[in-house]
C-alpha cells in the first residue's frame, strides 16, 4: 500500500511541475506526503530530503507563507525524522536537528498566536497548536535525559501552561475585562471594529499573494499600507487602555502564563503539590511541582487510553444509568469487574509513576480525555472484599484532590477582584 501511495505521489509531482509554479504550496504538500511514506518505511534519508523540499517551497518569500499554518507540516516531518535518526545512533547533531525544528515550529506558532488573538481565529489556532507543544515538551525531556540536566524540563513548563491556558484564558479575560473594568461602549466598539478591519484587510492581502502577486505589487503595497495604519491605530488604543484603564488592559492583553518559580514560591502551600498532565499522541507527560521539588515523568502511550477511560466510566455509571428494567445481575457484575480492573490500570499509568513525590494535598490539572476521570475513585490495589465498597483502597484515602484547568487559571481565580464586596453572610 505504501509503495502504491509513493507511485501516485510521484506522478502527482510530475503533473504539478508541468501545470504549477515551482513554488506552489500544493507541490510542498505532495513532497510532505512522500516524506511521510518514506518515514513509515523507516527510510530516513529519503524522508529527510522530501520534507526539506517541502519546507524550502513554503519558506520562499514569493508565496509569503513563512509564518503560516502550512509550514508546520514539513517542520513536523523534519522533527520526526531527526528524532528517529537520534534514536538509531544517539548522534548529537540529530538531536540538535530535532530540537531546532521544534523551536522553529514554536516560533511560527507564536506568530500565529499573536495574529489569532486579534482576529479571534482562536479555534483554528488551537487545532494546530497541540502538536507543536507536544514536540516542544518531548524534545526538552529528551535533552534533559541525554545531557542529564533537569533545567531542560524546567524550560518546558511554560509551554505546558501555554498549551492549556491560551484559548480559555483569553475567553475568560475577554468576559472579565468587559464586566469588571467599566470601559465606555464607544471604546469597546472602536476596539472591535479595528480588529475586524485588520483581519479583513490581511485576508485581502493574502488573497492577492495566493493569486501570484508579489510583495512589491501596487495593490499589495496599498493594502499593506492600510494594514500598517490600522495596526498603528490599534496599538495607540491599547496604550490608552494601559494608561486610562489599567484593569481592563491587564485582563485583556496580559496573556502571560505563570512561571515555575511563581507556582513553587507563591501558588502552592508547603503541603501541596501540583500534578499537571500533557496528553500527546505518543506519550503522556506528568509534571510534578512542589515548593521544594520539580520533576517530569514520561509514560509511553502504548495502551488504549480512551478505551480504558470508557471502561472505567462504564464501571462507575453503566449499571445505574441503565433503565431499571435492564439492570440485571450480570450487568451489575460486568460493571463492577470493569470498574475494579480499569480503576487500577489507570492508577498504575497516571499516578503510580510519581506517587512517591505526591503529598496528601494534590492539585490536579488533567488534559484531554483525562478530564473525564474521577481520580478520587481510582484504586491503588485489588479490593479484599468486592462487595464492601467502604473497604476499597480508593485514592481518596491517600490524597485530597482538587482540580483546575491550568496553574495560570488557578492564579486568575485566586487573584480575581469582585466589583463589590459581599454584603451578606451565607450559612
Amino acid at each position: 500500500m505504501l509503495f502504491r501511495s509513493l507511485e501516485y505521489y510521484n506522478k502527482a509531482i510530475l503533473n504539478q511541475y508541468l501545470n504549477l509554479d515551482e513554488k506552489h504550496p500544493d507541490l510542498a504538500t505532495t513532497y510532505a506526503n512522500i516524506g511521510d511514506c518514506y518515514l513509515d518505511q523507516s527510510k530516513l534519508s529519503e524522508a529527510l530530503i522530501n520534507f526539506e523540499k517541502s519546507f524550502l517551497i513554503l519558506n520562499s518569500d514569493s508565496v509569503g507563507l513563512k509564518y503560516s499554518i502550512e509550514i508546520l507540516r514539513p517542520i513536523d516531518g523534519l522533527f520526526r525524522v531527526y528524532k528517529a535518526i537520534y534514536k538509531n545512533d544517539n548522534n548529537k547533531k540529530s538531536l540538535e536537528g530535532a530540537f531546532n525544528n521544534a523551536m522553529l515550529g514554536l516560533k511560527i506558532l507564536t506568530k500565529l498566536k499573536v495574529a489569532s488573538s486579534e482576529s479571534k481565529s482562536n479555534t483554528f489556532w488551537l487545532t494546530n497548536s497541540l502538536g507543536v507543544y507536544e514536540k516542544t515538551i518531548d524534545i526538552f525531556h529528551i535533552k534533559s535525559l541525554a545531557e542529564k540536566n533537569e533545567e531542560y524540563n524546567k524550560q518546558a513548563f511554560p509551554f505546558l501552561e501555554q498549551s492549556k491556558s491560551a484559548i480559555l484564558q483569553a475567553a475568560i479575560r475577554e468576559g472579565n475585562a468587559i464586566h469588571f473594568a467599566g470601559i465606555p461602549d464607544s471604546l469597546l466598539e472602536q476596539e472591535h471594529n479595528l480588529r475586524i478591519d485588520i483581519t479583513w484587510r490581511e485576508k485581502q492581502r493574502q488573497s492577492l499573494l495566493d493569486k501570484g502577486l508579489t510583495e512589491t505589487d501596487t495593490n499589495v503595497l496599498r493594502i499593506s499600507g492600510i494594514v500598517f495604519d490600522l495596526k498603528q491605530q490599534y496599538e495607540t488604543l491599547k496604550k490608552r487602555f494601559e494608561t486610562e484603564y489599567p484593569d481592563y488592559y491587564r485582563l485583556k492583553y496580559d496573556l502571560s502564563t505563570v512561571s515555575l518559580a511563581y507556582v513553587q514560591d507563591t501558588l502552592l502551600q508547603k503541603d501541596q503539590a501540583l500534578l499537571e498532565y500533557f496528553t500527546g499522541d505518543s506519550s503522556l507527560f506528568l509534571f510534578v511541582v512542589r515548593p521544594d521539588t520539580f520533576l517530569v515523568q514520561e509514560v509511553k502511550r502504548d495502551f488504549p487510553l480512551e478505551a480504558w477511560i470508557d471502561s472505567l466510566r462504564f464501571g462507575l455509571y453503566g449499571y445505574y444509568t441503565t433503565h431499571k428494567s435492564l439492570r440485571t445481575d450480570s450487568l451489575r457484575e460486568a460493571a463492577l469487574n470493569s470498574y475494579i480492573r480499569y480503576a487500577q490500570l489507570l492508577q498504575q499509568k497516571l499516578i503510580a509513576p510519581v506517587a512517591v513525590w505526591l503529598p496528601e494535598k494534590v492539585i490536579l490539572v488533567p488534559d484531554g480525555p483525562l478530564g473525564y476521570i474521577p481520580f478520587d475513585a481510582l484504586l491503588s490495589a485489588e479490593p479484599e472484599d468486592r462487595n464492601n465498597f467502604k473497604s476499597y483502597p480508593y485514592l481518596l484515602q491517600k490524597h485530597q484532590f482538587s482540580y483546575t484547568y491550568s496553574a495560570t487559571l488557578l492564579r486568575e481565580m485566586r487573584d480575581k477582584k469582585h466589583r463589590r464586596e459581599p454584603q451578606y453572610d451565607f450559612a
